[in-house]
C-alpha cells in the first residue's frame, strides 16, 4: 500500500511539472509574439548617413541620370533651361515673374542629392546675368527649401 501511494505521489509531481512547464512555454510564445510585433523600425526615414557624414543612396532607388533630372525639374520647378556646369554644380534658369527661387533652388538640391546619394550638390537659379538664388547640400545636410 505504501509503495501505491508513492507511485501516486510521484505521478501527480510528474504530472503537475509538465503542466506548469507547458504553460510555462505558452506564456514565453505569447510573450514573445507581442514583443515581436510590438517593436518598431530604427528608422522611418530610408535615408542614412555613411561615416563621412554624406548622404547613401535612398533605399530601393536608382540614381537619376542629368538628362533625366533636367526633365523632371523642368515639369516640376517650371525651369526654363537647367545646364549641369560641374558633376556638383547645376545651373537653372527661370522665366520672368517666377517666385520663391530661393526655395526652389534648395528643393532641386536636395532632391538630386538624395536620390544620388551625394554630400555635395549646388544649385544656382539665374535669370539672365543676375543670380537670383543658391541652393546647397552640403556634408549630406538637406537644408529646408
Amino acid at each position: 500500500m505504501n509503495s501505491f501511494i508513492q507511485s501516486c505521489v510521484r505521478g501527480t509531481i510528474k504530472g503537475l511539472l509538465r503542466l506548469i512547464g507547458g504553460v510555462i512555454t505558452v506564456l514565453a510564445l505569447i510573450i514573445g509574439a507581442i514583443w515581436l510585433a510590438s517593436i518598431q523600425p530604427k528608422s522611418t526615414n530610408p535615408v542614412t548617413t555613411d561615416y563621412s557624414g554624406g548622404l547613401t543612396q535612398r533605399a530601393g532607388t536608382a540614381p537619376i541620370s542629368q538628362a533625366e533630372f533636367q526633365t523632371d525639374i523642368a515639369r516640376w520647378y517650371q525651369v526654363q533651361t537647367s545646364r549641369f556646369i560641374e558633376p556638383d554644380l547645376l545651373h537653372v534658369t527661370f522665366g520672368p515673374g517666377e517666385s520663391e527661387q530661393q526655395k526652389k533652388c534648395q528643393g532641386i538640391a536636395n532632391m538630386y542629392a538624395l536620390r544620388n546619394g551625394m554630400s555635395y550638390f549646388r544649385v544656382e537659379c539665374w535669370a539672365g546675368n543676375a543670380r537670383l538664388g543658391q541652393g546647397t547640400v552640403m556634408h549630406g545636410v538637406l537644408a529646408d527649401p
